[in-house]
């Protein structure tokens, strides 16, 4: 009687995974992902924005036309203002959370004012 109480290893894992994809569906709407769009209507001035990576790409100025107007005055900004597009948003949960790791974000932001985004010129 007792070997039949006992849960195999099998049934231990089963279990797990399924409450692990219970709390994933459960889970509260401010982790669920959302549109672009959708999240860009929730951004707002002096929000964090960080890459999928968790590491910190800015600090929201504004956002205007399709794109997030990061502030000048971010330590990692350099001095210059830099914008992103809204279709790099992931989630927005008190910080804009980028589908992109803060270094390729980094690589490709554009620097407002500069079309193409060729710091050069």
């Amino acid at each position: 009687m007792r070997d039949r109480l006992q849960a195999s290893p099998r049934r231990t894992a089963a279990c797990r995974a399924l409450a692990s994809a219970a709390a994933i569906l459960l889970a509260p709407a401010a982790f669920a992902q959302t549109t672009p769009v959708a999240g860009a209507a929730r951004v707002t001035a002096h929000m964090e924005v960080v890459g999928a990576d968790g590491a910190h790409v800015g600090t929201v100025d504004t956002v205007e036309d399709g794109t997030i107007v990061l502030a000048g005055t971010d330590r990692d900004a350099g001095g210059r203002p830099h914008v992103i597009p809204i279709a790099w948003i992931g989630t927005v949960d008190g910080k804009v959370l980028l589908t992109k790791p803060a270094a390729e974000a980094k690589a490709q932001w554009d620097r407002v004012g500069r079309p193409g985004g060729d710091p050069k010129r």
